[in-house]
């Protein structure tokens, strides 16, 4: 993983030298200017451009539901990762909470295996998670959906998670 995205600047896994026990070689000797030129390069553009469009949003609308979306691999965990999406949110966020209920039951109505707040916690560290805790005093909803690899390589695996997920954004 060259930079995660997902992780703040300053969290030791924004760009590993171990990922779930295995080297990432191109990290694995990584100065401390160099891990700095990807966080300038890549990682604070992106940060910045979702802070830009959340604020935006709450300008406009008064309201923001930013929806982050990931992937994870069963293999490792496959004893608990059996399930085909993860809605990751802040149950103690009640504008938060409500939008990501409503997300899992269409997901669930769509046949999916989904799950609340796993394989990860949704108060994890992630971009969500910090936004949410920049714009406390604002209505941001910041949902991370965790879509497992059996249902990404599948053959039209992404389109079926999209097609769910799409109307329930359009009747926002």
């Amino acid at each position: 993983m060259f930079v995660d995205l997902n992780r703040g600047p300053e969290h030791p896994d924004v760009t590993p030298s171990v990922c779930y026990g295995a080297v990432v070689p191109g990290n694995a000797h990584l100065s401390t200017g160099d891990r700095r030129a990807r966080i300038d390069q890549f990682h604070a553009p992106y940060w910045e451009a979702v802070r830009r469009e959340c604020h935006a949003r709450l300008v406009s609308n008064g309201e923001v539901l930013h929806l982050s979306s990931h992937t994870f691999d069963p293999a490792l965990d496959p004893a608990t990762r059996t399930f085909d999406v993860g809605v990751l949110y802040d149950p103690a966020q009640p504008f938060e909470a409500a939008l990501a209920e409503r997300l899992l039951f269409q997901l669930r109505s769509a046949g999916l295996d989904v799950r609340a707040n796993q394989p990860y916690s949704g108060v994890g560290a992630a971009i969500c998670t910090a936004l949410r805790t920049e714009l406390s005093d604002q209505r941001y909803a910041g949902i991370q959906l965790e879509t497992s690899h059996r249902v990404t390589h599948a053959t039209g695996g992404c389109a079926r998670v999209a097609d769910t997920v799409i109307p329930f954004l359009e009747s926002l």
